[in-house]
């Protein structure tokens, strides 16, 4: 499998599935990251506030520094 990136809010809805996700690609030795944005809420990507640009800039990091 391709290397994965996992991101999670605080407040979403599917937070422990999607943790759990992450778990289960890394023992079966996926490259994958697993990051959760404490205090967001679902749907942030597409918000107007500051913190999207964190989440923004997780998204591009880890797409300019992966090897696929």
């Amino acid at each position: 499998m391709p290397a994965t990136l996992v991101l999670t809010t605080e407040h979403e809805v599917v937070r422990e599935e999607a943790k759990q996700f992450a778990e289960r690609l890394k023992a079966a030795g996926v490259d994958c990251r697993d990051v959760r944005f404490d205090g967001l809420v679902h749907g942030v990507f597409w918000g107007a506030i500051p913190r999207c640009q964190d989440l923004h800039d997780k998204i591009s990091s880890w797409l300019c520094c992966t090897d696929r």
